[in-house]
């Protein structure tokens, strides 16, 4: 389970993690590049002071001497008079090198009265070749730049071949690009350290301690733009009444009048004379109370008495109201 969670931020984090990586490939190539494997041939030459002749003393004088010559030694090899002499007897060998070129090829190491001849270049005749003249010419001519001493300088180790030495070049270049590679995932894991964000089912659960039961994801800006292109062809008169009210606002609606409400009539009121309840009795065939005043009633046609109950011509003169 801890595994897939650390596949997991590298996957999150690929884009810090693979920049970082850049930059160390980046700082490899430039190494490389100006480290570039060579070959490398290696000769050794002793130099000593020859003692005087008949003084006790010159034995211990001589080897003080020689390590003074040595050191005089190393300043005259780089210097351009001896570079030019190399330079010429390479060109015997169709190998031609100006002596300011051959000062950035040789290397000098003095050493208890020696002195060890390194040369590097990217061909592997030419280092062998500029090693061996070097020593050579050094042996030969060591006695003329150091007059009137008596110094004498042999060739105690000449290179037969050049080796390659360009395993540490290599080597230093894939340690940079190793280096940016874990720069990149300690950061990243660093990040995922820093955020608080809860990114998973599992994440959230183990926050809880409760199961979660489902959970909605969240759609991407693809499948978001294919969702409302399919609503937009869609035919359904609903779906493009929502569509359209979702892309543009809704307008307020408009308030309603209220109901207008039927007139109702007044109720009709009539004002009846103070009688006598049996007379008013007698004359509507109703009941009322004993009490006197106007009482509202409704009011109703007087009609005519009909033929069988009063004669022809005769008619019943009602009290008027």
């Amino acid at each position: 389970m801890e595994l897939r969670r650390y596949w997991q931020i590298i996957r999150r984090y690929w884009l810090v993690i693979g920049l970082l990586t850049l930059i160390g490939v980046v700082a490899a190539v430039q190494y490389y590049t100006a480290n570039p494997p060579s070959y490398q041939a290696t000769a050794i030459v002793n130099v000593s002071q020859l003692p005087t002749p008949g003084d006790i003393y010159s034995g211990l004088y001589a080897n003080q001497a020689s390590d003074y010559a040595t050191d005089e030694l190393v300043k005259i090899i780089p210097g351009n008079v001896f570079m030019t002499a190399v330079s010429t007897q390479l060109k015997e060998g169709n190998i031609n090198f100006p002596p300011d070129a051959l000062k950035g090829m040789v290397n000098l190491e003095p050493k208890n009265r020696t002195i060890t001849i390194t040369v590097n270049n990217s061909d592997r005749n030419a280092a062998l070749k500029i090693a061996q003249t070097v020593a050579n010419t050094l042996q030969n001519s060591a006695a003329e730049y150091l007059q009137p001493r008596q110094v004498q300088v042999r060739v105690i180790d000449l290179p037969e071949q050049s080796n390659l030495s360009g395993g540490r070049t290599v080597l230093l270049a894939m340690v940079r690009i190793l280096a940016g590679l874990l720069a990149g995932v300690a950061l990243a894991f660093l990040l995922a350290y820093l955020d608080n964000t809860i990114r998973s089912k599992a994440e959230l659960e183990e926050i809880l301690g409760l199961p979660v039961m489902g959970y909605i994801p969240v759609a991407s800006k693809l499948e978001a733009s294919h969702a409302i292109q399919a609503v937009q062809t869609a035919e359904d008169p609903l779906i493009n009444n929502r569509l359209s009210a979702i892309q543009r606002p809704a307008t307020p609606p408009v308030p309603l009048a209220p109901p207008i409400q039927p007139a109702t009539a007044p109720p009709i009121v009539a004002e009846l004379p103070t009688v006598r309840p049996e007379t008013y009795k007698a004359e509507t065939g109703t009941i009322v109370t004993e009490e006197t005043g106007s009482v509202p009633v409704k009011t109703r046609r007087t009609t005519r008495p009909r033929k069988d109950q009063a004669g022809a011509g005769s008619k019943e003169e009602l009290p008027r109201l």
